[in-house]
């Protein structure tokens, strides 16, 4: 749980309709979250020819994942920038009546 992978295939470009195929035969276990269907794929069309982030050097890793994470980040900024400005705006009210009482 929480743990993720990633992995890739590579190989010569065999052409758009071998392509599109591939794509289609690794989209459908991919959208039904059969993980291992898609990795069983990869290994079936790419053989030995497959990576994952670990694979690669630590730098182009960081590279990697900052552009996979960026959307996240910006929406959780984002998020959170909402969540501080409704409840900052709403604070000197709640302050103010708080006072109030207190006199």
């Amino acid at each position: 749980m929480g743990d993720h992978s990633m992995n890739a295939g590579v190989r010569a470009y065999r052409g758009k309709e071998e392509y599109n195929a591939l794509k289609q035969e690794l989209s459908d276990p991919f959208h039904r979250a059969d993980f291992p269907e898609v990795i069983r794929l990869l290994d079936k069309h790419f053989g030995e020819s497959t990576y994952s982030l670990r694979s690669i050097f630590y730098d182009d890793q960081r590279k990697i994942l900052n552009i996979i994470m960026k959307s996240t980040l910006t929406e959780a900024e984002a998020l959170y920038r909402q969540l501080y400005q409704k409840r900052s705006s709403g604070c000197p009210k709640s302050f103010s009546k708080i006072q109030t009482t207190w006199s």
